[in-house]
């Protein structure tokens, strides 16, 4: 055609008037080539690595006849290795299957592995699965001593960039965590559980990211971080 014909010989005189810097621009992108294929093999190997663990996971829950609750904790774990392995349906069947296990034997943090479930459903685009699976694990958080389940699940939430949500988990593993609401004190994060701590600087994080104004809690967080024991934000 006339007109890709004209465009073809305007680009050609371009680059040939331009010669030597289109050269200079192809060897600055170099560097920054290999930069990312280099990235890309090492995302490729850590991938390899996390399905033959996976497999290997696989493999001894196969053989497997011991309790039941020492089985979904392989389960779970097996589903963290074919999480990073990119083969997120697999890793929801062992996610699955360790909650039911769990769920039914009153074992162990059996809302976490809901919680799993629920992130990796959420990948899948799995919506009404995924939300499914948020409740139970919500119904499990409710049975909390500690926080630990809020705090999971304000984890995945943060992960799968829903800061509001991740917020208000987070709060609320918080407001378990620390027993005294009513006088929340800097004291409360500095002894040897690191939960409260976690919760709250999760929650500081989150809070950064929504833009939202520092509140009190914030202000302990920095404070908290300033001491030489505190941990940097995430």
């Amino acid at each position: 055609m006339p007109g890709q014909s004209q465009r073809f010989i305007v680009t050609a005189r371009c680059a040939s008037a331009t010669g030597s810097r289109g050269i200079g621009h192809g060897r600055a992108q170099a560097p920054e080539n290999d930069r990312m294929r280099g990235e890309q093999r090492e995302a490729e190997r850590e991938r390899a690595q996390a399905r033959a663990r996976a497999q290997e996971s696989d493999r001894e829950l196969e053989g497997w006849d011991g309790d039941t609750a020492a089985r979904a904790e392989m389960l779970a774990e097996a589903g963290d290795w074919w999480k990073q392995a990119g083969e997120l349906e697999t890793a929801a069947e062992r996610y699955r299957a360790a909650a039911e296990i769990d769920e039914a034997e009153g074992e162990g943090e059996w809302g976490s592995c809901w919680a799993w479930l629920a992130e990796v459903l959420f990948l899948l685009d799995r919506e009404d699965e995924a939300q499914a699976a948020l409740a139970r694990a919500e119904a499990a958080a409710h049975w909390d001593t500690d926080g630990f389940q809020y705090q999971v699940l304000g984890e995945v939430m943060a992960e799968l960039g829903r800061d509001e949500q991740a917020h208000a988990y987070f709060t609320a593993a918080l407001m378990t965590a620390v027993p005294n609401q009513n006088n929340i004190a800097l004291e409360d994060f500095t002894g040897p559980t690191t939960l409260a701590r976690d919760a709250l600087l999760s929650r500081s994080a989150v809070r950064g990211r929504l833009g939202w104004p520092p509140d009190s809690l914030d202000r302990m967080a920095r404070d908290l971080e300033a001491e030489p024991s505190g941990p940097p934000m995430s």
